[in-house]
């Protein structure tokens, strides 16, 4: 029974069209940043001696640890995640700025990153003193103030749900967890209703009892290795365990990446995720489903509860989509991320915490956010400023 049910899962999630699985990674061009540059700021970078420093994929993994610093306590609204984004899309243009002017990879980032996570916390301090380059100061200056702008315009955006009042309601003491993420500024994905999940049903519907009974079989089979897999993907398992970006970050370590390769994967994928959290965030706070243990108090919580809606499973869309983005990338590793979507998704159920219908309505808008960013890869590119002044 158990590995009849495993199998549906897996077939279900499998059943993304091969268009996207069955393409190699793609050419990279490389002058394609996320951000627009002037002639202005291009000259002015342009005026400046090229700075000796090589800047390669060890440089930027090194800066991990600073990320790791500031996000070691949680972050309102989803900024530990949004503050990734922010780092890599940064990271990522930099390298393009730099490789436009000097025709190879030169440069620090450690004051663009510094100036990002100070923006993000004012507090924040480096461990060690940031020195750099009069090119690289250039160049973080040009780049952070359109991460700066960016951060600021989603800042002012950001707002509350209006509660959904009631019993049949979710209902928690506030403060309540992640309730702006779903009004953060979308990287790839177009807009929310492009990837937004159904309506969840009535709350007298029998899905909901079902998944109650889901939850109570599913506990009674628990094995060691599923409570292992409840505590990894809800992060009780140290620091960066369960968490996709920490997960793929570690993968491409072992992988012989162009560097422009190993930047664009893991700004895209750090955006994808953002987005997916923002749509799973808009679904939560706009229909505000009980979590089982609300409806049925013999339901065992293997791991505290998060303090947000049930529906839909935000592991469940960060997962897929993560997946989603990976397997494009790295097609000959589509078994690898499947399963490991399969165990995040189903960890929520056996840990007492989701129905299965959150996890099965999480997957569909994973997908659909995987695919949005896939399809929206093409960003506003520098060259066409570069090809204007020939």
């Amino acid at each position: 029974m158990e590995k009849s049910r495993r199998m549906i899962w897996i077939l279900s999630f499998c059943f993304i069209p091969f268009v996207l699985y069955g393409q190699a990674t793609p050419t990279l061009n490389i002058s394609d940043t996320y951000f627009s540059y002037s002639l202005d700021e291009l000259e002015a970078i342009r005026s400046l001696p090229i700075a000796n420093e090589e800047l390669n994929q060890q440089k930027c993994e090194a800066l991990d640890s600073m990320i790791d610093e500031l996000t070691a306590k949680p972050l309102p609204d989803g900024l530990a995640t949004r503050c990734i984004a922010y780092l890599n899309v940064a990271n990522r243009d930099f390298a393009l700025l730099s490789y436009q002017i000097a025709q190879k990879f030169v440069g620090n980032v450690d004051l663009l990153t510094l100036k990002i996570l100070q923006l993000i916390n004012a507090d924040f301090r480096p461990a060690h003193l940031i020195q750099v380059d009069p090119y690289s100061s250039k160049i973080s200056e040009i780049v952070f103030s359109k991460i700066e702008e960016r951060y600021k315009e989603e800042q002012a955006h950001l707002k509350d749900y209006s509660p959904k009042l009631g019993p049949n309601y979710w209902k928690e003491e506030p403060p309540y967890l992640g309730q702006r993420i779903g009004t953060c500024k979308l990287w790839l994905v177009p807009s929310l209703e492009s990837v937004e999940v159904m309506p969840p049903p009535n709350f007298d519907s029998i899905i909901w009892s079902f998944g109650i009974n889901q939850i109570f079989f599913d506990q009674a089979l628990m094995t060691p290795t599923m409570k292992k897999l409840v505590f990894y993907w809800g992060g009780q398992d140290g620091p960066k365990s369960g968490n996709w970006l920490a997960i793929a970050n570690k993968y491409l370590e072992g992988k012989s990446l162009a560097f422009p390769d190993f930047l664009f994967i893991r700004a895209t994928l750090a955006m994808g995720y953002v987005d997916a959290l923002a749509a799973a965030f808009d679904a939560k706070y706009t229909y505000w489903v009980q979590r089982p243990h609300m409806r049925n108090s013999k339901v065992v919580q293997v791991i505290n509860c998060p303090k947000h809606p049930s529906y839909p499973s935000a592991h469940s869309v960060t997962s897929a989509a993560s997946a989603t983005i990976l397997i494009y990338f790295f097609p000959d590793e589509k078994e690898k991320w499947q399963k490991m979507v399969f165990e995040a998704a189903s960890s929520r159920i056996w840990g007492g915490l989701h129905y299965m219908y959150d996890n099965e309505a999480g997957l569909i808008q994973g997908e659909k956010v995987g695919r949005m960013v896939i399809e929206h890869l093409a960003n506003p590119p520098i060259q066409e400023a570069l090809q204007s002044k020939k």
